[in-house]
């Protein structure tokens, strides 16, 4: 069972939603009403036949094992309109994540492969299981997987939390009381499992008669949260972390080398206040202060992703990857403070290897590229020669060639088909003027000032991210694909 929102939002049988209790494990009983919910609402073509045999093999056996995910508990509160005043509701919830599955286990339980088809087929319809929020996918294997709950037995020692689960009993009695008259044969029709909670409410019952209580060991303190080991942190591969731009007031794209030469420094005060040593990844510079040439040291890019004409994403990537201290300095910044500019609040999305995130404009695969922002050239074009042998040399293409070939190597530049000047004079389906973007760094050179945008096209797709130019760790001479992608 996936829960697809990463989270599952359920309240035990007899606990009111305010009490903040959720339930944790899924109670058998509740599944298999979940079943036939399904099945009368949305598979009405399956006999009587077909499925009441498959739900009595599941009832009569003894109660499932299960194999919880890690999990948390979380809450929201919220107004609820009523005819006098509103009222708030405490709805409590178990964060499950989306990818570590929930396994609900029969040791003992064999379907035919008639009745594993049908049983698929009602599933498939499942689109919730606890509340609607709790968005699922439940499918049938048969896996073996090591339980971390089982049902409690007296001779056993507690080691671990009970938690009562309601299953149904064995002997229960499958009676659809929706299509019967309600006044005959109550007794017994309320031993049905799938007796409505409406019913049991008028009849005053507690606890449906058609379930009972059994005890389940579960892992300790299983809500707490798990806290990674520094040694296991160090070995994770990170090359690339991800932040959202947040506030009421986002920098404007013309601020792109401000907001990324911010954040260099940011990073660099930060590792150097946890270590007082100077990272040669953030900085770009070696222990004796000379710029890296190789371009494995990190380039901070800020992007438009909303076509807002704001920045709203921040991505700090390195080819040669993060250590701990460094990726502990990444994780801990929050706010860029600058020289009399507003502060910029920046919120941690996701960190990981660069190839897990193709769904980011510039990471993407493309045939066709085209300028972000600006694209400034590092050397002017020059005129040599006399006469005849008059030449330009260090033209616009020829140094886009040259780059693309040191940064990106001869795969690239023999992709590399053409190299084109656009004569539009705003950025990439924008109002902004190429010559509006600030592209003055505190120290060093600004390339030769002019600004270019510059459309790439190669034979076949290749993939980002491309920045070349002046400034190109800081988000100037950014590409993004363009039309086929």
């Amino acid at each position: 069972m996936h829960f697809l929102n990463g989270a599952y939002h359920a309240t035990p049988w007899g606990t009111a939603v305010n009490e903040g209790v959720p339930e944790w494990p899924p109670s058998i009983w509740r599944l298999v009403r979940a079943i036939i919910a399904t099945w009368k609402t949305t598979r009405q073509d399956l006999d009587d036949s077909n499925v009441w045999p498959i739900l009595e093999k599941i009832i009569k056996q003894e109660p499932p094992k299960y194999r919880l995910p890690d999990a948390s508990v979380s809450h929201t509160k919220h107004y609820m309109p009523t005819n006098d005043k509103p009222d708030l509701i405490l709805n409590t919830f178990v964060v499950t994540g989306s990818d570590d599955p929930l396994h609900i286990i029969w040791d003992e339980l064999e379907l035919e492969d008639r009745e594993v088809e049908t049983m698929k087929g009602i599933l498939k319809n499942m689109n919730y299981f606890g509340r609607a929020e709790s968005w699922c996918r439940i499918t049938i294997s048969n896996e073996r997987v090591e339980p971390n709950c089982v049902p409690f037995t007296q001779q056993e020692s507690v080691k671990d939390d009970l938690v009562s689960v309601l299953v149904p009993r064995k002997d229960v009695k499958f009676v659809d009381i929706c299509s019967q008259n309600s006044n005959s044969k109550r007794a017994t029709e309320l031993r049905s499992i799938s007796v409505t909670t409406e019913e049991l409410q008028k009849a005053k019952y507690v606890d449906p008669p058609g379930g009972i209580w059994v005890r389940y060991t579960r892992p300790e303190n299983c809500f707490e949260e798990k806290r990674v080991n520094r040694t296991t942190t160090a070995r994770m591969s990170v090359n690339l972390i991800r932040y959202a731009v947040v506030g009421a007031v986002r920098p404007h794209i013309t601020d792109t080398l401000r907001v990324g030469d911010l954040l260099r420094s940011a990073c660099m005060s930060r590792y150097n206040r946890r270590t007082n040593r100077t990272s040669a990844t953030f900085s770009g510079k070696d222990q004796e202060g000379n710029a890296l040439k190789d371009h494995m040291h990190a380039m901070y890019l800020p992007t438009y992703e909303t076509q807002k004409e704001e920045i709203d994403h921040i991505t700090v990537m390195s080819a040669k990857g993060f250590d701990k201290d460094e990726l502990d300095s990444l994780l801990s910044l929050k706010r860029l403070y600058g020289y009399n500019r507003p502060s910029i609040s920046v919120l941690f999305q996701a960190c990981g290897d660069i190839t897990d995130f193709s769904d980011i404009p510039m990471l993407d695969k493309s045939k066709n590229w085209i300028s972000s922002t600006p694209l400034i050239l590092t050397r002017h074009t020059k005129i040599r020669g006399k006469g005849h042998d008059r030449r330009i040399v260090d033209s616009p293409e020829d140094q886009i060639r040259n780059e693309i070939r040191k940064r990106y190597g001869d795969e690239y530049a023999s992709k590399l088909e053409s190299v084109k000047r656009l004569e539009e004079d705003k950025i990439n389906s924008t109002n902004v003027r190429l010559a509006d973007f600030f592209r003055w760094r505190r120290h060093g050179s600004v390339g030769d000032g002019r600004t270019h945008s510059i459309c790439l096209k190669f034979k076949e797709p290749v993939k980002g991210p491309i920045t070349l130019g002046y400034a190109a760790h800081f988000g100037l001479g950014m590409f993004i694909p363009s039309g086929e992608s």
